[in-house]
């Protein structure tokens, strides 16, 4: 089956829910499968770049955000809630916030925050020294919560490709 040209297009400002909270693209292509436009992304792809992106996000996390990061690294409740030093309740009541703030402790979400960042730069090297000075910095004041849908703008999304047509 060979896809015509017509049944591509571009979409500016497209939001995705796929992961359980919105995420703006700037643009996206579209391709019409039975009358039906869905976007032509990767996923395995943006997912690797969301969980890079997470911790550096200019907002509080969402009930949905900490089950994605959970979810990410293969955890479940009580093994996450351990690293944490919290109660698998306590991951549970975030985790029901859906796309809401979490309202957990500033302190418990950079624990989080490092906590992926942590795990993506395994080993206590420099790169991971360097990841923690950079994001602890920025993690300096509590953000504030945003109802717009999150534009991943890092470095590391940009470099995400978006599978061909």
């Amino acid at each position: 089956m060979t896809t015509r040209k017509s049944d591509i297009k571009e979409v500016r400002n497209f939001v995705d829910e796929s992961f359980g909270f919105p995420i703006m693209f700037e643009k996206v292509k579209m391709k019409k499968i039975m009358d039906e436009w869905v976007p032509i992304i990767d996923y395995n792809r943006l997912e690797d770049a969301v969980v890079k992106a997470m911790p550096e996000k200019p907002a509080l996390l969402t009930g949905a955000e900490i089950n994605f990061i959970r979810l990410h690294f293969g955890m479940k409740l009580k093994e996450f809630a351990e690293h944490l030093e919290v109660t698998h309740q306590a991951v549970m009541k975030w985790e029901t916030k859906c796309q809401e703030p979490t309202n957990m402790s500033w302190s418990t979400e950079v624990a989080i925050r490092l906590f992926t960042t942590r795990r993506l730069n395994p080993g206590y090297d420099a790169k991971f020294v360097k990841a923690f000075t950079k994001l602890f910095d920025k993690l300096g004041k509590r953000p504030k919560q945003s109802d717009q849908p999150w534009s991943i703008k890092s470095e590391k999304a940009r470099k995400v490709e978006l599978a061909s047509v």
